[in-house]
């Protein structure tokens, strides 16, 4: 029996990105007879301990101890380990030549030195960014540094977009280890999303719905004008900003950054089950991501799984995700907000549009990349053997 150790910086949650990927992974894993276990904060180091130290560098060096710790002591019980690239302790040497090493990134950091994330539209903000920011540039130098040292030194590295690989070729990453694998929704979760084909007409309610936290990198800055201008446009524009809790912990903090004309039109849902989705999206007419960085984008997926065309910065994700006639460049609201009114305007289009997709959204399914996955482990594996 194959026997995969999976280690992760993040609580056992079911809910969130990175997590939900390892969990995911593993739990598909399991379907096909391979034992696994997810390592995790909480079992591996003290969630309180983790949680206290004062900056995310303290706590990458915290869980990268912690892991190698772990690691080291189950050794001889696993045959592959699949290790978050935050594990900057790892020294491949340390390790026996037989065992299979993938260093993985559900988020990566390069992409922070090449995109400018703005920060919030106040004098407060934009002056703690001028003075934070050359100690932020600095860290994430730092950060990239180390990860690139832990993908050179892995036996395989795995990324969830293209733009990924494309960046880690550039910071000196063989090409031959970089193994690129999408992630997706299990089949239960893509049926309950599915709903009955929506018919649009200008003159009635259309809703635009996100799912994402309301902060900066999501797009924040932007929502207000892309309310504004759309309902400038057509005053039937109605709102839903799904999951919006991280920075601003409830609706009226994030209802206060917009326009005091447009708020009656926006429904925010700081936080819900993730059985609830599907009755939020069911009411939508399109899907909107402004995110500045992604490693793929669980919302984008999720909405067209639900059969809204959804228009999205063209980041890494979304990239891989998307046709370009869905795609805007970074920041370019206007663009997105264009989209959308032509689409409103053409129902033709909208209607295929819509049958995209579903189309597209099906192929991005938990089953498919874990199978995927599996394979290339085992065939790396016999290579070492």
């Amino acid at each position: 029996m194959l026997k995969v150790l999976f280690g992760m910086p993040d609580q056992y949650r079911k809910d969130q990105g990175a997590s939900r990927v390892f969990i995911d992974i593993a739990t598909e894993f399991e379907k096909h007879g391979v034992k696994t276990e997810v390592a995790h904060i909480g079992n591996i180091c003290s969630e309180e301990d983790y949680y206290s130290l004062p900056n995310e560098k303290e706590q990458i060096h915290f869980f990268s101890k912690s892991l190698d710790q772990y690691f080291k002591s189950k050794i001889n019980e696993f045959d592959i380990f699949d290790f978050d690239y935050r594990y900057i302790d790892f020294n491949r040497l340390e390790f026996p030549k037989e065992k299979l090493f993938v260093a993985r990134s559900t988020l990566l950091c390069h992409h922070l030195l090449e995109v400018n994330i703005p920060s919030f539209p106040t004098f407060k903000s934009r002056l703690a960014k001028m003075i934070k920011q050359p100690g932020r540039t600095s860290f994430t130098k730092w950060k990239s540094n180390a990860a690139t040292h832990v993908f050179q030194q892995a036996d395989l590295v795995n990324v969830s977009n293209d733009l990924d690989i494309d960046i880690l070729k550039r910071h000196g990453v063989a090409e031959d280890k970089l193994f690129r694998v999408h992630y997706g929704l299990r089949d239960d979760e893509f049926e309950k999303l599915q709903s009955d084909k929506r018919e649009l007409n200008p003159n009635e309610k259309i809703r635009v719905g996100f799912v994402g936290t309301f902060d900066p990198r999501k797009g924040a800055n932007e929502f207000s004008k892309v309310v504004r201008t759309l309902r400038a446009a057509n005053p039937n524009f109605h709102f839903l900003l799904a999951g919006t809790r991280s920075i601003f912990q409830d609706a009226e903090s994030v209802l206060n950054f917009f326009d005091p004309q447009d708020r009656d039109f926006i429904e925010v849902v700081p936080k819900f089950p993730p059985t609830d989705l599907p009755q939020y999206l069911q009411s939508c007419h399109f899907g909107i991501f402004p995110s500045y960085y992604e490693g793929f984008g669980y919302g984008v997926i999720e909405m067209m799984a639900s059969g809204l065309p959804v228009f999205a910065y063209d980041v890494p994700g979304p990239h891989d995700i998307l046709k370009p006639e869905f795609l805007s460049p970074v920041g370019n609201w206007k663009s997105l907000t264009q989209k959308i009114i032509n689409s409103v305007n053409d129902n033709d289009l909208y209607q295929s549009q819509i049958d995209y997709s579903l189309t597209r959204a099906s192929e991005f399914k938990v089953a498919r990349f874990a199978e995927d996955t599996l394979k290339k482990y085992e065939e790396c594996l016999r290579k070492k053997r």
